[in-house]
């Protein structure tokens, strides 16, 4: 079966032109050591998939298609508390903060990275950051306030339009090294801050009413409109939501959740979250067997003796899903969930033989 994506003889390589200055601090005999870094740079001959031809007999084509910038920082820390008397206790963190934005993509305002190209999808946008999440959004009145209808539900704006970044506003790590004699710990964090994501699991399971968002059972004390316009009596005991979207409390019902408030309507704004996070990416524990009797008994420099646990904690607002899982993997779209896989943990045990 002959590939889709037609290839380009004429490729040229990304080209980066890029100035950085930056510090190297160390304090206290080099127990405390500081260092910080202010980049911007400049990326031509973007490599990106963008539509082609139906002429052409084929449906893309991987090709130079732009430019982007970058701008930002990065701050490193490390600080040795102790070392003594057999005892080692080191930390150490990072933050760094990265603006992008796409300049140009070769005469087109937009390229499709990955998705839904009908509802949400990842964009190359000039003026935006790369990978931006694209869809259906409110349609708001000038002053940016929701423009409802006249039973007081939003309605959806005509042209989709950027919904979210998912790129965060800072990111991050932060850890600590400890030992005492043969025995050691080390526990990493990471953290991302500030990030945009789409959750289209949500919103389909809002469509076909299992999410636990929608199971709910209200009794109304006054009459309410649903979404298709009919009056529900007050005292009725229905299924859904009472939302105010500013106009007076409404009923989410079927009607709504199988219309514009479902993950098969064009409006992604509505499920749009915050994504930041904060994990433990590993912890370890380890033991060495070391000793001159040992080495003299067994020819054996020493064995080392470590467990390890990868990303088992997870602190984030979002409910159901990984943020940091991405519906397309490792490409450049990415914030978008769609009955992703989640990420995986994993518990290692390893043993080192010295000679």
């Amino acid at each position: 079966m002959r590939n889709a994506t037609q290839g380009d003889p004429f490729l040229q390589p990304e080209r980066k032109t890029e100035y950085e200055v930056g510090t190297d601090l160390r304090f206290l005999n080099n127990r405390f050591t500081a260092g910080f870094t202010y980049y911007s740079n400049e990326i031509t001959n973007l490599l990106l998939n963008v539509a082609a031809a139906g002429s052409t007999g084929y449906t893309s084509k991987y090709t130079n298609a732009g430019s982007m910038t970058n701008k930002g920082w990065e701050l490193e820390l490390h600080y040795n508390i102790l070392n003594k008397k057999g005892f080692n206790w080191n930390v150490f963190g990072n933050v760094s903060r990265n603006i992008n934005r796409v300049t140009n993509l070769a005469g087109t305002d937009i390229i499709t990275l990955g998705g839904f190209s009908s509802t949400a999808s990842t964009v190359a946008k000039v003026g935006y950051a790369m990978s931006s999440l694209y869809g259906g959004t409110y349609l708001r009145t000038e002053s940016g306030a929701l423009n409802l209808n006249a039973n007081g539900f939003p309605q959806v704006a005509p042209q989709f339009g950027v919904v979210g970044d998912p790129n965060p506003d800072y990111r991050g790590g932060f850890g600590t090294n400890l030992s005492y004699k043969k025995l050691s710990l080390n526990v990493l964090f990471e953290t991302f801050q500030g990030g945009d994501f789409y959750n289209g699991t949500r919103g389909v399971l809002y469509n076909f009413g299992t999410h636990a968002d929608v199971g709910n059972e209200v009794t109304l004390t006054k009459d309410l409109k649903n979404y298709a316009g009919k009056t529900i009596a007050a005292g009725s005991t229905v299924r859904g939501n009472i939302q105010d979207f500013g106009a007076g409390p409404v009923l989410l019902d079927q009607s709504y959740y199988t219309s514009i408030g479902g993950g098969f309507s064009t409006l992604v704004e509505q499920f749009v979250t915050d994504a930041s996070w904060t994990r433990i990416r590993e912890i370890s524990v380890g033991y060495s067997i070391s000793s001159p009797k040992f080495r003299q008994k067994t020819k054996l420099q020493s064995i080392d003796i470590t467990v390890t646990g990868r990303n088992p904690v997870l602190w984030t607002k979002m409910v159901g899903i990984d943020p940091e899982t991405a519906l397309n993997g490792a490409s450049n779209s990415r914030g978008q969930d769609y009955f992703n896989s989640p990420n995986t943990k994993s518990l290692l045990f390893s043993i080192k033989i010295n000679y």
